[in-house]
């Protein structure tokens, strides 16, 4: 990577205060953050300036999308579907690998997919022992906070073991073998 020099100005949403940032040597950067060791060389300026700009704003950890890159590289899964080789132009011959992006909507766009596609096995206990009892039986508010942690945390569980969790992507080309396309 060429000797590149970030200045910038960053305005908080919800204040409206901008902070100055002078002169972040990327490269410095980029080794603080793992991504030099991870991938030596073979990322693009643009990459590096997203993770500045997501760590300096508050919205992205850097760490997380440098994990993602060090399990491709070293062909490891993780919680996240499985790294693929793009087949089409104009990405053909770079792979994409899922990572989960700071905030809520990652969070979202994964409660989404478990919703749709895992069960709440407590909920379905519940129901079945109602059945089972041949009764009507409705949610309590004292059933509301188990169901939220099950929809949340127990499917985000669920899916990471399936490795299934989705999110954002990072495009890069591996120096590694694949086995798997």
């Amino acid at each position: 990577m060429p000797n590149v020099s970030i200045s910038a100005t960053i305005v908080e949403d919800d204040t409206g205060r901008a902070t100055e940032v002078s002169d972040v040597d990327l490269r410095e950067f980029s080794k603080q953050i793992g991504l030099e060791q991870v991938a030596p060389g073979r990322y693009s300026i643009l990459l590096a300036v997203n993770l500045l700009g997501g760590a300096l704003s508050g919205v992205q950890n850097p760490a997380q999308v440098v994990h993602e890159i060090a399990l491709l590289e070293n062909n490891e899964l993780g919680k996240f579907k499985a790294p693929i080789k793009n087949r089409h132009p104009p990405l053909r011959g770079l792979w994409h690998k899922h990572y989960q992006q700071s905030g809520l909507a990652s969070l979202a766009m994964n409660v989404n997919k478990g919703a749709q596609s895992v069960r709440h096995p407590s909920f379905e206990q519940k129901m079945q022992e109602a059945n089972e009892a041949g009764e009507l039986r409705y949610l309590t508010p004292e059933d509301i906070p188990a169901l939220v942690e099950d929809a949340i945390n127990g499917n985000r569980q669920r899916l990471a073991k399936r490795q299934a969790l989705t999110g954002e992507w990072i495009i890069l080309p591996s120096m590694r073998v694949r086995t798997t396309t």
